[in-house]
């Protein structure tokens, strides 16, 4: 399974909401250093993780490196997971959803579009909607010290999904994770994969 975590590069978008996908991929990747390729940059792993990517085209054309790696991979679509941030869905949450629109996101639609295609899994991270405000200018804001204790639980959910893709599919991740944060969540799956 590839990984793909979506978000901006650079140091000012490195810490914002929009960049929920590459703080994925981060914390997944560690410290190892990646590998320019695609117009992003890729983490090798091992087993059922054939790796993880970030594209660095920006948000919008992120569908340019996604395609040009699935290419270069021959990664069918059903061994894709696409990370990314969601303003539907309540921060420190998450959802596995398999297929359909991009609901708004513009990196969803660029990956969809430069693919042909909506046939593969996402996992949205929950950013909560603004009380006030442009919601463009929301998801480029960095999280409140508050905001980052609860992101940062969503994020462990996230990993743990990632890992139950890879081991057990689609409708079981579905099964675990698409419902309220429970502490317990990440528990109930084997996740050395």
């Amino acid at each position: 399974m590839l990984v793909i975590g979506l978000g901006n590069p650079g140091p000012e978008y490195s810490k914002t909401r929009h960049n929920a996908g590459f703080m994925l991929v981060d914390s997944m990747a560690g410290v190892k250093r990646p590998k320019k390729v695609c117009r992003g940059e890729f983490y090798s792993s091992a087993g059922k993780l054939s790796g993880f990517f970030k594209p660095m085209t920006y948000m919008n054309l992120s569908g340019k490196a996604v395609k040009c790696l699935v290419e270069r991979m021959s990664i069918p679509l059903t061994e894709l997971v696409v990370c990314h941030d969601d303003m539907d869905i309540p921060l420190g949450e998450i959802k596995v959803k398999f297929g359909g629109g991009a609901g708004g996101h513009k990196g969803i639609l660029s990956v969809s579009s430069e693919l042909g295609s909506s046939d593969f899994a996402r996992i949205r991270i929950g950013i909560s909607k603004p009380a006030t405000g442009d919601p463009a200018d929301y998801v480029l804001e960095p999280f409140s010290e508050e905001e980052k204790d609860i992101f940062d639980k969503g994020l462990k959910q996230a990993v743990s999904a990632v890992h139950a893709l890879a081991a057990k599919g689609v409708p079981t991740a579905q099964t675990i994770f698409n419902r309220k944060l429970k502490s317990e969540t990440s528990q109930e799956i084997d996740t050395n994969v």
